[in-house]
């Protein structure tokens, strides 16, 4: 319990930080979530390779940062963020082409099978958490790629604020209320201890994450260009919030999914009492993808 309270304090205090460097560079915020994408792919390396499946372990974890570098080409290019987004599954395409070259360099029998399949289950690595994770690039430089005639002071930092919101009060919600109010299970083979109750406790937390993003918007006048510039009014953020708790739910009955296919309790051991990256972030890699990409094209 000692260890699991100090690491939740780190925790909070990394994200804290990672936001607020914001005001001073946003590049050490995009720092922070490839570290997160390194770590959580070395995790998925781990968990596959208890499986027997064999990956390209050093190439696959490092694939986060050449989705950044791609980012980085895209806004200095000034290309559109629907192409910026082509542009990433392009150098997934690219990448695996380059892992299956190495793994046929290096096999030593059935070159041509070993490394195809290497390189295919490498894929998996690639997309989680690599690719999902990626979209905190795109969200994070939003200034430069939004389409508004009117600048919008920290229009990403309210965008990451209420994506990470609402995977943090959805897993809260859940908790507090499922503990409390129990019930029957909503998937007992792979997550027994969910139930129901907390998934509903879950998505109300989902919910109240839209109406607090809302109302900090509409009540800084800075900001109020998201609201007038688009068609976002209180029930959309609700709705966002809603659906992002469901899809984050989601995300995180996969995690188990997989930690119980390699016969693991937890992800990994980074953060003692919590477990490894992936299971602080499992849920949020989804809300991020559904949630952030439906904001990046409405905004």
């Amino acid at each position: 319990m000692k260890k699991r309270a100090i690491s939740s304090i780190y925790i909070m205090l990394a994200i804290v930080l990672a936001v607020v460097s914001k005001f001073l560079v946003s590049e050490i915020f995009d720092i922070f979530i490839a570290v997160i994408g390194i770590v959580g792919a070395l995790e998925m390396c781990n968990m596959l390779e208890k499986r027997g499946i064999k990956v390209s372990r050093f190439l696959s974890s490092m694939f986060i940062i050449v989705l950044y570098l791609t980012v980085v080409i895209a806004l200095n290019a000034s290309v559109p963020i629907y192409m910026t987004l082509l542009y990433m599954l392009d150098a997934c395409l690219i990448y695996l082409i380059v892992i299956f070259i190495y793994e046929l360099i290096i096999a030593k029998e059935d070159r041509f099978g070993q490394a195809l399949s290497t390189s295919l289950n490498s894929l998996l690595v690639m997309v989680y958490p690599a690719l999902l994770l990626s979209v905190f690039f795109i969200i994070n430089h939003m200034e430069a790629f939004t389409t508004l005639n009117i600048e919008v002071p920290y229009l990403s930092l309210i965008l990451i604020v209420f994506i990470w919101g609402i995977a943090l009060l959805s897993d809260t919600f859940a908790y507090l209320v499922g503990s409390t109010l129990r019930g029957p299970k909503l998937c007992p083979k792979i997550s027994p201890n969910k139930s129901w109750s907390g998934a509903i406790g879950g998505v109300i937390g989902g919910v109240l994450m839209g109406v607090i993003t809302y109302l900090l918007i509409k009540n800084i006048d800075a900001m109020n260009i998201i609201l007038t510039g688009t068609k976002l009014n209180l029930a959309w953020f609700m709705i966002l919030g809603g659906l992002g708790s469901a899809v984050s739910q989601v995300g995180d009955i996969f995690e188990s999914w997989l930690k119980r296919k390699a016969g693991v309790k937890d992800s990994g051991n980074f953060m003692p009492g919590h477990g490894g990256m992936l299971d602080r972030v499992d849920a949020l890699m989804f809300v991020l993808v559904f949630v952030g990409i439906f904001l990046i094209f409405l905004i």
